[in-house]
C-alpha cells in the first residue's frame, strides 16, 4: 500500500472508530415521527478524507471495469479497427473486463481491454457497461471487544419502536444498506426474531448479518492468524489465536454451487487474476479478478468488482468481498506475496492462512 493510501486508511481507521463509538448513542435517542436515523457506515461519508475510493484498494489503482454486454468484435489494434478486420468475438453472458486505455476512431470510441491472461483486445465502447465499484468495508472489531454487532444487508430496514408490531405509529426510522448496528437483546414475537439496536428501537433479524465469533479450531494455534467463512450469517471475521480482529460481510456461493465447508489453507495467492467457468446462462468469464487467495481446489477468497450485494449468497463458489475488504484480507493472509511478484504459493515452510467455513 503506497504512502497516500496508507494516510487516507489511517485517517478513515481514526474517523471510523469515532463513528461507532456514537452509533450507540445515536440509535438510543428518542425520534419524534418517521425519519432516517444517523447510523451510517459507508455510504454517506460528508468528504473525501472520511471516506474510502475502493479503487484505491485494487491491485493497479484506478482501474476500471465493465461488462462487455453481447458479442461484439475485437480487433488487435486501432489499425485493425479502422480496416474493420477483428480477430474474434467477446462477450454475452457474464463477461468482464479490465480496461486498459481508450482512443476514438471517428465518432466512436474504442477501449482496449483485457479478460484473460495477456489476452488483450480493442472493444467499441457501445458494448461495454461500466463497474461501479462497492464502497463497503467492515469493522475493526478490537476496539470493541465483545460488543455483539451486525450489518444491515437490506437497501432499506425498517426501525420499530417495539418488536413484531408491523404499524405505521411504530415506524421510528430507517437504516440504509451496510449499516452497523449493536445488537442489545433478542426477542421472539409469533416466531419472528428481532433485535434491540437502542432504547425502543428495534429491527427485524432477517434483514440483519450478525458478526458471531467462533472458538478456535483445535487444529490452529494459540497464536495463528485464520479467518472464518460463516455461511449462515455471510459474514468473513479476521481472528489471531482466540482474537476476533476484523469482521465483514461476504457473498458466498448458491444452490448447486454453495461453497465448500472444511478447514483449508489458503494455497496460491494473486493479486490478479482471471477466472471463467460455467455453461450456458451460469457461463461467467472475468478479467483480473482483485486479491484471489485461493483455499481448496478452484474455491477462494477474491474482491468482486461486478456486484455490491455483501451479505447475500450468490457467488458460484467463491468467497466474494468488496475491493477494500478484499485488500485487507489479501494483506491479513499468508504467504506473503514479495511486492515484485504477481503471485505466490505456499510451502510447507512458508504455509497458507487457515481458513474455516461453516454454517
Amino acid at each position: 500500500m503506497d504512502q497516500a493510501a496508507l494516510q487516507r486508511h489511517q485517517r478513515w481507521q481514526s474517523w471510523y472508530g469515532r463513528l461507532l463509538r456514537v452509533v450507540g448513542m445515536l440509535v438510543a435517542l428518542s425520534f419524534f415521527g418517521v425519519g432516517n436515523l444517523s447510523v451510517t457506515h459507508a455510504e454517506e461519508p460528508t468528504t473525501a478524507e472520511q471516506g474510502i475510493n475502493p479503487y484505491d484498494y485494487l491491485p493497479v489503482a484506478n482501474t476500471q471495469f465493465a461488462q462487455v454486454t453481447y458479442r461484439t468484435p475485437v480487433y488487435y489494434s486501432l489499425n485493425a479497427v479502422r480496416s474493420n478486420q477483428p480477430f474474434g468475438r467477446h462477450g454475452g453472458t457474464f463477461s468482464w473486463v479490465s480496461i486498459l486505455d481508450s482512443a476514438a476512431v471517428g465518432n466512436q470510441t474504442f477501449y482496449k481491454v483485457r479478460w484473460s491472461w495477456n489476452v488483450t483486445g480493442w472493444i467499441n465502447g457501445n458494448a461495454l457497461r461500466l463497474a461501479t465499484l462497492s464502497k463497503m468495508y467492515g469493522v475493526d472489531m478490537q476496539l470493541y471487544p465483545g460488543v455483539p454487532f451486525g450489518m444491515v444487508y437490506n437497501p432499506l430496514l425498517n426501525v420499530r419502536s417495539q418488536p413484531g408490531v408491523l404499524t405505521p405509529d411504530t415506524l421510528v426510522g430507517t437504516l440504509k444498506l451496510y449499516d452497523v448496528v449493536w445488537i442489545l437483546e433478542e426477542q421472539r414475537v409469533g416466531g419472528e426474531l428481532w433485535y434491540r439496536i437502542g432504547d425502543s428501537l428495534w429491527v427485524h433479524s432477517a434483514f440483519v448479518r450478525r458478526m458471531k465469533p467462533s472458538p478456535r479450531p483445535e487444529a490452529i494455534g494459540p497464536d495463528e492468524r485464520w479467518i472464518e467463512i460463516n455461511l449462515t450469517e455471510q459474514t468473513a471475521i479476521a481472528h489471531q489465536g482466540d482474537t476476533p480482529i476484523y469482521g465483514t460481510l461476504v457473498a458466498t456461493g448458491r444452490g448447486k454451487y454453495a461453497t465448500v465447508t472444511g478447514l483449508f489453507r489458503i494455497w496460491i495467492k494473486l493479486r490478479q487474476a482471471p477466472m471463467a467457468g460455467g455453461t450456458g446462462n451460469d457461463a461467467y468469464d472475468l478479467g483480473d479478478v482483485p486479491w484471489v487467495m485461493y483455499f481448496h481446489q478452484g474455491y477462494g477468497l477474491h474482491g468482486a468488482y461486478w456486484h455490491d450485494n455483501f451479505g447475500a449468497v450468490r457467488s458460484h463458489g467463491c468467497v466474494n468481498f468488496s475491493p477494500f475488504d478484499a485488500r485487507w484480507f489479501f494483506d491479513f493472509t499468508t504467504p506473503v506475496v514479495p511486492e515484485t511478484e504477481r503471485f505466490i504459493r505456499s510451502t510447507e515452510d512458508n504455509p497458507g492462512t487457515y481458513v474455516w467455513v461453516h454454517y
